[in-house]
């Protein structure tokens, strides 16, 4: 088994030095290193001779929702000519010309589209990486040399359309490029939702100023608990315990509610707290309880830990004893909180 970006060379090499009793099979796995986890991801898988072991490595795959494509080496190696070769050749081209016209990338970012902004985030992605891996997939994949070399045609071409003003021919190629599309439609919507889910995060941090948050970084997975004091379109100042961090939007996403919550209880701990109110009788205790933990939302766990009804109480009513898990942070305020809700819905602190 190999994890290459090629398959024809390796799964001849492993079909010529393997016995015939060796399973065989070829594996792509597209994508990088920062992906962090395989879950949901794409693999092609390109079987030479399969068995046991290659249903084990199908159903781990499959625990993990993997996308699996099957192919043969020949037709990997010839789609990902184009969607590795030409798409990397012409980002490391892009990424280059900027540095040979001594372009200010920075001071661009003051005039720029959504659609510029993603294209130099997808530069600064593919030239970032390691450079001697890129070039082993332009080189190694023998369909590679005749997509550049269409590709170049057709970048000449354009470009003679455009010296010659002729509109009519430009036309006519961007139309035929748009008709041989898979679905334009497609394009626009994702693109479209990719460039609202970067407005609506900055929209969300905006209205969170003032409020506690959790953002977590995409790569090194730490977790930043605090309060929003700023944001700018670029970075987003968190005041976490007492110090001030300046975080870049690109590298942090924001976790839910949930998620914030169960990393205060791993962060902080809980405390328990035995709350007895008297309650009219026919009071629900356990709704009650639920009712309780949404108030605050450092409460969380309620346990209805003993109900009384007897001599000692007035007639129609009941004392429940309740249980209240808090997050060991801010606990004075959650109490008060605590029996605020009590008192408000009609019951007595015994």
């Amino acid at each position: 088994m190999d994890d290459t970006s090629i398959k024809q060379e390796p799964c001849e090499a492993m079909k010529k030095f393997c016995g015939k009793d060796v399973e065989i099979l070829g594996t792509h796995p597209i994508f990088g290193p920062r992906a962090g986890k395989i879950d949901g991801q794409v693999f092609v898988l390109t079987p030479v001779r399969e068995g046991a072991w290659s249903r084990k490595v199908r159903d781990i795959l499959a625990k993990h929702k993997v996308k699996i494509h099957e192919s043969t080496p020949e037709k990997h190696d010839e789609v990902m000519a184009v969607v590795q070769g030409l798409t990397h050749f012409a980002y490391i081209s892009l990424g280059k010309t900027l540095k040979d016209l001594n372009f200010d990338i920075k001071e661009s970012r003051n005039y720029s589209s959504p659609i510029y902004e993603m294209m130099l985030d997808i530069i600064g992605r593919i030239v970032g990486q390691d450079p001697r891996l890129y070039a082993e997939i332009q080189m190694r994949n023998s369909k590679i040399p005749a997509v550049h070399k269409a590709f170049l045609a057709t970048a000449k071409e354009l470009s003679k359309a455009i010296g010659e003003k002729d509109e009519a021919r430009f036309t006519e190629m961007m139309v035929e490029a748009a008709k041989h599309f898979d679905d334009v439609d497609r394009a626009m919507g994702r693109s479209d939702k990719a460039i609202a889910s970067l407005i609506s995060e900055l929209e969300l941090l905006k209205n969170s100023v003032g409020r506690e948050l959790c953002l977590q970084h995409i790569y090194s997975e730490r977790k930043h608990l605090g309060v929003v004091e700023d944001v700018s379109p670029d970075e987003v100042v968190l005041t976490e315990g007492g110090r001030k961090h300046k975080l870049k939007l690109s590298n942090i996403r924001v976790l839910g509610d949930a998620e914030r919550i169960a990393f205060k209880v791993e962060k902080y701990g809980t405390v328990s707290r035995d709350f007895s109110i008297v309650l009219d009788s026919p009071a629900d205790a356990p709704f009650i309880g639920t009712l309780l933990r949404e108030h605050d939302e450092n409460i969380v766990g309620v346990e209805v830990k003993d109900v009384y009804e007897g001599p000692q109480l007035p007639a129609g009513k009941k004392s429940v004893c309740f249980g209240v898990l808090i997050i060991n942070d801010g606990v004075k305020a959650s109490e008060r909180n605590v029996a605020e809700f009590f008192t408000k819905i009609g019951g007595r602190r015994r």
